[in-house]
């Protein structure tokens, strides 16, 4: 009896192994717990703070806190639409040359360009000139930066360059270089290699062209092979002005350009002319 006493004093002053750490399963039910509540509460995990168009996604973290990390979500930026701005040049609109945006010459829609060149003038400046068609009629034309223009041809039996030329440099006769009156109305010629083949006196230009009394005559010259008609007044006793028509297409002969030059200079609804420039 007293042997088993013994024995069983010796088997329980003795502690058993421990089968698990302690602290160690303490503190992982202590997470679990966390995990739990932190679950149910599942909105405020999966929630994204969106500051100044940044998103902040907030995730789990260890027993330190919650750890923060950024998500680069862009900010949607609406584009700006762009104005376009169209020139309707309208069915009755037979200018060759419109004003479009921030008042720049620009070509009708509405045209052909059957020919585009550029032009250097003397003074070194590019222009762009075109040969257009609008609606059955046909114009030379040029565009610069500082100024444009049109003319309906044929312009006098002049080539698109030739046309510039004149309009841009200058680069023709002066009126005052071509005839002069020598007796009366009659007409000498002044430029050298200037043939008259033709002259009529006092053709009755009206007062448009010269005031009554002032000399006046209609010639058709050759210069180099070419044929000119003239329409030559002295007003006031200033200078003799010979205004030149080289011949073309549309006024071939000496009637035709005394017809042409008597509409141009009659009085039309203003009480004015077009004349022949």
């Amino acid at each position: 009896m007293q042997d088993m006493i013994d024995r069983l004093a010796r088997e329980l002053a003795q502690a058993p192994e421990p089968g698990f750490d302690i602290a160690s399963t303490v503190a992982s039910g202590r997470k679990a717990v966390r995990r739990r509540r932190i679950a149910a509460g599942g909105a405020v995990l999966a929630a994204a703070l969106v500051v100044g168009g940044t998103a902040w996604l907030v995730v789990p973290g260890d027993d330190n806190g919650p750890e923060s990390s950024e998500v680069a979500v862009q900010p949607k930026v609406t584009p700006t639409p762009t104005e376009t701005v169209t020139i309707d040049p309208g069915p009755n609109d037979t200018e060759p040359l419109l004003s479009g945006p921030d008042n720049q010459t620009i070509i009708n829609p509405d045209a052909t360009i059957l020919e585009r060149a550029d032009y250097t003038s003397d003074t070194g400046t590019v222009v762009d000139t075109y040969h257009l068609r609008l609606r059955g009629d046909e114009y030379y034309a040029y565009i610069g930066d500082d100024e444009a223009s049109s003319f309906p041809t044929p312009a006098q039996g002049l080539t698109l360059r030739e046309w510039v030329a004149q309009t841009v440099d200058g680069s023709n006769i002066g009126d005052d270089a071509w005839v002069r009156f020598d007796n009366e109305s009659h007409l000498v010629t002044v430029l050298d290699g200037l043939t008259i083949v033709r002259q009529e006196a006092d053709p009755d230009l009206g007062a448009n062209f010269a005031p009554p009394g002032d000399p006046t005559a209609l010639a058709e010259v050759v210069l180099d092979g070419t044929t000119y008609f003239l329409a030559v007044r002295g007003i006031a006793g200033g200078p003799v002005e010979a205004i030149p028509y080289r011949r073309d297409a549309e006024v071939g002969s000496f009637e035709q350009f005394r017809t042409h030059t008597q509409n141009q200079y009659a009085e039309n609804e203003s009480g004015g002319s077009e004349g022949l420039r």
